[in-house]
């Protein structure tokens, strides 16, 4: 599973359902840099998850229509007014051809405070 710790100001005021998730060539790092260019963001929904502290996962799966020739190394999530939240690395990549599709199954994206 991905794994993750956020703040809890984040947990709390922007992690309550739905986040919009991105896929990157690259180390987003603080900012959400290297995004995919032409694949878009896709909103996701989480499990709430047990009060303020815990994990919550994603309740759906996340889909990717029509990828470029690439390899995915890194994801980011996005707040809903299009804020940075945070970025993870994909372990192993995925390769993809163009054409292809991309999904992130239920419960593969954990967020968790520590």
């Amino acid at each position: 599973m991905l794994g993750m710790v956020l703040q809890e100001r984040i947990m709390n005021d922007a992690f309550g359902l739905f986040v919009n998730v991105s896929l990157h060539d690259g180390d987003p790092g603080r900012n959400g840099a290297s995004e995919i260019a032409g694949v878009g963001r896709q909103a996701a929904r989480f499990h709430r998850g047990d009060g303020a502290r815990g994990s919550r996962q994603n309740a759906e799966e996340v889909r990717f229509t029509n990828m470029p020739d690439i390899t995915v190394t890194h994801f980011g999530l996005w707040g809903a007014s299009g804020e940075f939240l945070w970025g993870g690395a994909f372990e192993p990549k995925m390769k993809y051809g163009a054409g292809d599709a991309a999904w992130l199954p239920v419960g593969s994206i954990s967020v968790s405070l520590g």
